[in-house]
């Protein structure tokens, strides 16, 4: 998995839409999807920007993010808005649904047009809607796990030094969460760097990898790297990290960190150690950098549990980001039966 683009768009006045539809329907055309899918996709982002201006009194985001793989070509589209949030929010996924004196026709549109769709909302939690875009010309998708990540720059900046990864075969996910040292393009180039040698000994170990990436990034100004191994059939988590990514596994009310030793890949490496945790049908994996705030908690988000990774990862960005660092959330659980 290959994640190349990603941006974050505020939608606090009408006149922000245009520009934002316009980046998005770019991008998707540079990914290759066709013109009626990009024509699809910009009715996508008309609704959820116009939802965002007509709903919320000060506005929200959308944050665009491609994931490019061998087996997919997808663009996900995430809309994110403070509280007050919605108190029954499958009601207003009905055409004709509406608070604002508007046909009500616009969460129904976004769902019908998405190749996935999911939708959040509470009183406390505010409102996440995340629509997913496949390109036609993609495989299926036959993963058992649902992976949701966010990985965005810190304000004011276009490239991103941190980056996340994962690769998934006959019941074990493999996760990289890397952060760059500092920000902007060095930073960028590093964190591409250790994904490169991620994906070449993805079959490796999680402490192997972790010694592989600190030989290939001597070169580079270096970075903070973790690597998380889920085995689903023998019930186990491998985590093994290098500097300040941190993890987690949460299962019911149980939380197990999983924690990184000190240092920095292609500079200093000690004391490199594989932690393994339990991992259950019902587990929940979250890794992320230090651009997001350590008193993050998922219970807090009162029905979470039964939503998308990806919604799961944009509350966490809405309300824990340091706007001042590169910031990366990813949550991975397994999927259910059917999904």
């Amino acid at each position: 998995m290959d994640l190349l683009n990603r941006q974050l768009f505020q939608i606090s006045e009408a006149s922000a839409i245009y520009g934002t539809r316009t980046a998005i329907c770019k991008a998707a055309s540079q990914l290759g999807f066709d013109e009626n899918s990009v024509s699809e996709i910009a009715i996508v982002v008309n609704e959820l920007s116009t939802n965002l201006i007509k709903h919320c009194k000060t506005g929200g985001s959308i944050i665009m993010q491609s994931i490019v793989s061998k087996q997919v070509v997808r663009l996900d589209l995430v809309s994110i808005s403070d509280p007050p949030g919605m108190r029954n929010p499958e009601h207003y996924l009905r055409d004709g649904a509406s608070t604002a004196s508007t046909l009500g026709t616009g969460l129904g549109a976004i769902q019908r047009l998405s190749d996935h769709f999911d939708l959040y909302s509470s009183v406390t939690g505010g409102t996440a809607i995340g629509a997913s875009f496949q390109k036609r010309s993609s495989g299926t998708d036959t993963t058992d796990f649902d992976v949701g990540g966010i990985s965005l720059p810190k304000d004011g900046e276009i490239a991103c030094g941190d980056q996340y990864s994962f690769v998934e075969n006959l019941g074990k996910l493999s996760l990289l969460v890397v952060d760059g040292l500092g920000h902007g393009i060095e930073a960028a180039k590093a964190a591409r760097r250790a994904n490169e040698v991620f994906l070449q000994n993805r079959s490796n170990a999680p402490d192997e990898l972790i010694n592989s990436i600190h030989e290939q990034l001597h070169q580079t100004r270096g970075a903070a790297v973790a690597v998380a191994m889920i085995d689903r059939i023998n019930g186990t988590c491998d985590f093994c990290g290098l500097g300040n990514i941190a993890g987690a596994i949460e299962t019911g009310h149980h939380k197990q960190s999983l924690l990184s030793v000190n240092g920095t890949a292609g500079y200093e490496a000690r004391n490199i150690r594989v932690r393994r945790g339990t991992w259950a049908s019902d587990s929940r994996l979250l890794m992320h950098s230090d651009g997001l705030c350590t008193n993050w908690s998922l219970e807090n988000y009162k029905g979470i549990f039964a939503k998308s990774s990806l919604l799961a990862a944009a509350l966490l960005v809405r309300d824990h980001r340091k706007k001042f660092d590169d910031c990366t959330v990813v949550v991975v659980k397994e999927k259910t039966h059917g999904s």
